[in-house]
């Protein structure tokens, strides 16, 4: 017995990439007119990143029916892609196969963000240069199509973040870039995390009850990420250590290369 996508988590899984497919060597659009004017040809596939059967290429038996056939189960590629991965499942492993997704989906939300209003990122590490900022003064000013209002208390930036929707957060970082305190726009639960893999060195994880499980990632130039995820793989808890930036419109924890100067 299968444990296939429903329509809509198909229908999802290629939305989120821009009905591109995932592979990243390949990046074919798989939607586009038909003869019938009111029909569209689609050469796209919602794949299986762990089989939806057993003795199917990378099947996890410890995976229920209702996670195999879940969207975090899934990744949209080309019909030639889907059979070349079941077809050297050794080479395009799971953990292949995920950061293919992760990089798909980052892409399209950054195409997405550009077009709806420019490169709206903010720099956790930064909002202005420290040494312009006078102790207990209150500034604002507008950041890639944010407000941001901030203050120095100590060595410590207190900094309130108002998205063009409203939403609000607020975050108190060290001098060395480490969130000490926050209150996140949206749900800690809705974000995600997106490491650049040249970083990381190691990754531990330690079981938790209910299924959660505790992720430390040590990485160059010593950054580290403490995360805690519950059983559906949602973001519980998370510390960094040395520098990250929060994309809100993406709902993404992003942890880069330095940038060395000359």
């Amino acid at each position: 017995m299968r444990d296939d996508f429903p329509t809509k988590i198909k229908d999802a899984l290629g939305r989120r990439v821009g009905f591109l497919c995932s592979n990243p060597d390949c990046l074919m659009a798989t939607v586009g007119p038909h003869t019938d004017p009111a029909s569209v040809t689609n050469l796209g596939v919602a794949a299986h990143i762990t089989a939806a059967s057993p003795n199917g290429p990378r099947f996890n038996a410890n995976l229920g029916a209702n996670e195999r056939s879940g969207i975090g189960n899934g990744i949209w590629l080309c019909q030639t892609c889907a059979k070349l991965i079941d077809s050297d499942s050794s080479r395009y492993s799971v953990e292949v196969l995920e950061r293919w997704k992760t990089r798909a989906e980052t892409n399209a939300g950054e195409r997405l963000n550009k077009q709806l209003s420019g490169d709206n990122k903010w720099e956790a590490e930064t909002a202005g240069n420290r040494e312009t900022i006078k102790q207990n003064g209150c500034y604002e000013k507008k950041i890639d199509g944010y407000t941001i209002r901030y203050f120095l208390e100590g060595d410590n930036l207190h900094i309130e973040q108002e998205l063009a929707n409203g939403s609000i957060g607020y975050y108190i970082i060290d001098k060395n870039g480490n969130i000490l305190d926050h209150k996140l726009p949206y749900a800690l639960e809705e974000y995600s995390v997106e490491i650049d893999p040249s970083l990381v060195l190691n990754r531990i994880e330690m079981a938790l009850p209910d299924g959660a499980f505790r992720e430390t990632i040590l990485m160059k130039w010593g950054k580290k990420a403490v995360l805690v995820w519950d059983s559906k793989r949602r973001l519980v808890d998370m510390h960094f250590e040395k520098g990250f930036r929060i994309d809100n419109i993406r709902k993404v924890f992003v942890i880069e290369p330095p940038q060395f100067s000359r």
